[in-house]
């Protein structure tokens, strides 16, 4: 640009350094690294730059040094006297330079800047100064050279600022911060964002290298509206991970102009799904990757946010009605000590539990805790202590117990944090909801429920929060419109029946039953397992079905349809989640009648030896329903033998074991009742005498392991994953090298 208009190279360069370009730096090192790097980049424009003539106004932040009231007022003089108690006041505030940097904000006239400016070229310029002003003169140097900086005005800003959250500042950056910077206060970058804005002149640029936090969080919510109504974004990169190497964090980079008039649209580039930081570059240049977006339509999602993924049409849907229009979210309790008052439902006596009896007498009560991604109903697992209407806990240090009112009633409840998408479930009356298990309160439950599962309201909800949080308040600001309802809530009935009856086939579920393969009660293993996959397949593939139909309603509802595709890939049905063999299933592109889904067999057999265990132990019974033993010292008659009936020919008396002691020592023990043993007595009461050998070849086959082997050495390991280390029974085994009897016993 200087050639353009006929300076010399030597003129050019001299200028950009002198006028052009001013930096600063904590740390001198990085200030000597970039004032030898911009020297050497001048030099290849003209060599006379390296005679040392010019000098970069690059800066470190000074040491703290203390100026007398006399040190002042000897360097401004009787004509700058006026300044004094201003240069004072900066002087005071610059002694914290090297923990506040360049978020310094300085409460200088331009008048009183520019004398200042003055006097130090004219001190610098004196060849009278006496030792003690040479001494001052050097003292003030640094600092006034610094304010220069920070108080001048500038076309561009660039800058890749420091992270922290402002739990990390020190007391004297954090008590500044909060009192100059209240909108950007959650984070140091966020603060230099701001303080950037303060420095560029209007119709300035500013160009950062941001956490991605601030796009979306509704602690940066006010510096994101300052941005958003009263700025220009020209360019944004969403880069994602890896920006540098080790990143621990998503990073941006964005470029806005300082006014609200600079231009309408702005570029965005999504890079987060590009994992290897190399790749990152390339895949800038590729369209697919590009949004051209009205910043008009930001202001139209609530806080905000930076969603520039989503389609005008799907932004201006926030503008409807939203779900808080129909009733309410609400944030739980938090218990200050999950370890004492929170339970596995299974490791508690389950007569004390208010799922047996009724809140008034059983005080472990059913907790929405959120848990893994599933859909429509489960992740019901978790017990509360909650005696005296949770007295001790609301007693206990640490707890806080909120929205109490809503308790035990139903509702559509969610978790908090999920790393793989949102997931919404029905909730029945009778739980009680934690912070991480928050609870939606609605009219239309189950229309709502339906919208919450498709793909629009995953997308929407990623636009007010694309990090794994699910803030309820975000749920409450989703936009909804009701129609098809009937249609819909039919939908939502059978799906929500599907999942449940899923969920309740495992014996994890407090609901349990029975195996669904012995309930069958086909005429052999074989049969009742090729029964039972033939039930879940058709299940599984009609949620599929019903998932991608919400889909196409709520698409047609939002008027959609030239944008969003309604079908969903299998993996994303979340029944069947530990029995699916997930790498097949990516082998089925098109669901045909009859198409059987591909499962882990040796799962489904080790259920039903589970299954099998638990009857002999008394947790089940083949006569009764549910859970038969679950809870210390069952009376005499609960142990009693009883009559079985199986198939119209079979009749049997099913022995509970005597002492609950059960030996895992397959043909190297002596004992009658020996899991091995048991196992086998079970095939055939269940499917006959005659067809033993083959329901055990098949039981073998599918577990693609010897039974005794799997018994002895795998069964134990298999129950403790079940229970997540919390095991029901209990495994007793000599050390190794001596004789080994292995055996298990009531928990």
């Amino acid at each position: 640009m200087y050639l353009a208009e006929y300076y010399s190279p030597e003129e050019a360069v001299q200028c950009i350094i002198e006028k052009n370009l001013f930096g600063l730096d904590l740390d001198l090192r990085a200030v000597q690294l970039a004032q030898f790097a911009l020297i050497l980049k001048a030099a290849q424009y003209s060599r006379s730059v390296l005679h040392g003539k010019i000098l970069p106004h690059i800066y470190d932040m000074p040491a703290p040094v203390h100026f007398t009231k006399e040190d002042i007022q000897s360097f401004l003089g009787v004509e700058g006297a006026d300044y004094a108690k201003p240069l004072q006041d900066v002087l005071h505030l610059m002694l914290q330079a090297q923990n506040l940097g360049s978020i310094m904000q300085f409460d200088l006239s331009d008048e009183a800047r520019a004398f200042i400016m003055k006097e130090l070229r004219h001190w610098k310029q004196r060849k009278d100064l006496d030792l003690l002003q040479q001494e001052l003169l050097n003292k003030l140097t640094p600092y006034l050279q610094v304010l220069g900086v920070l108080t001048q005005k500038y076309e561009v800003i660039a800058a890749n600022p420091p992270y922290m959250q402002s739990k990390n500042f020190n007391a004297s950056l954090k008590k500044y911060v909060e009192r100059i910077y209240p909108n950007a206060k959650a984070d140091l970058f966020a603060v230099f964002v701001e303080a950037s804005i303060n420095l560029v002149r209007s119709n300035g640029f500013v160009a950062e290298v941001t956490m991605q936090s601030w796009m979306f969080l509704s602690s940066f919510k006010k510096l994101r509206h300052q941005i958003v109504y009263h700025k220009s974004i020209i360019g944004l990169i969403d880069v994602g991970w890896n920006l540098f190497d080790n990143h621990s964090f998503p990073a941006a980079v964005v470029c806005f102009n300082n006014s609200d008039s600079y231009q309408k649209q702005g570029v965005y580039h999504d890079l987060t799904n590009v994992k290897v930081d190399r790749e990152k570059l390339n895949e800038f240049w590729n369209n697919k990757n590009r949004y051209v977006v009205y910043q008009s339509d930001f202001q139209i999602i609530p806080d905000s946010p930076i969603a520039y993924w989503l389609t005008h049409s799907e932004r201006a849907l926030f503008s409807l009605d939203k779900i808080k229009n129909y009733g309410s979210g609400k944030k739980g309790l938090s218990t200050g000590n999950n370890d004492l008052f929170l339970r596995n439902w299974s490791e508690v006596n389950f007569d004390n539990t208010s799922i047996k009896t009724n809140n008034e007498k059983g005080y472990w009560v059913p907790l929405n805790k959120g848990g893994n991604f599933r859909k429509w109903y489960g992740n019901n697992e978790t017990l509360i202590f909650w005696k005296d209407h949770g007295k001790q806990l609301k007693d206990f240090p640490g707890s806080v117990v909120r929205n109490e009112e809503y308790y035990f009633k139903p509702c559509i409840t969610s978790g908090l944090v999920s790393y793989v998408d949102f997931s919404a479930r029905s909730s029945d009356e009778g739980y009680i909801f934690e912070a991480g298990g928050t609870g939606l309160f609605v009219k239309n439950e189950l229309y709502i429920l339906g919208f919450l599962s498709t793909i629009i309201a995953s997308r929407l909800l990623r636009a007010l929060n694309p990090t794994i949080n699910y803030n309820i308040s975000d749920i409450e600001n989703l936009p909804l419109v009701i129609e098809n309802k009937e249609t819909v809530e039919q939908i939502v009935l059978q799906s929500k029946h599907i999942s449940k009856s899923d969920w309740d086939s495992r014996e994890t579920s407090w609901n349990f039953k029975a195996n669904p393969i012995v309930a069958i009660n086909k005429g052999n293993l074989e049969q009742g397992y090729t029964h039972w996959l033939t039930y879940v397949s058709n299940n599984f593939f009609q949620l599929h079905a019903n998932e991608e139909e919400l889909n196409r309603n709520f698409i047609e509802i939002y008027g959609l349809q030239n944008e969003l595709n309604p079908e969903i890939p299998l993996k994303d049905i979340t029944i069947l989640q530990d029995e699916l063999d997930y790498e097949m299933l990516k082998l089925i592109q098109k669901p045909y009648e009859g198409q059987l889904v591909p499962v882990h067999a040796d799962v489904v057999m080790q259920q039903l030896i589970s299954y099998i265990v638990g009857c002999y132990m008394g947790r089940y019974r083949l006569d009764k329903p549910g859970l038969h033993i679950a809870h210390p010292n069952p009376a005499e008659e609960e142990q009693v033998p009883y009559f079985v009936k199986t198939g119209e020919e079979r009749h049997y008396t099913f022995q509970i074991d005597d002492d609950a002691i059960i030996p895992l020592m397959g043909t190297n023990g002596n004992f009658t009742d020996d899991m091995l043993h048991r196992v086998k007595e079970f095939l055939s009461i269940i499917w006959g005498d005659d067809g033993l050998t083959a329901n055990i070849n098949f039981l073998q086959q599918q577990l693609d392991k010897n039974l005794e082997e799997y018994l002895v050495k795998d069964f134990w390991k298999y129950h403790v994953k079940t229970y997540s280390k919390k095991p029901i029974y209990w495994l007793f085994a000599s050390k190794k090298g001596l004789s080994r009897y292995w055996c298990i016993c009531t928990g």
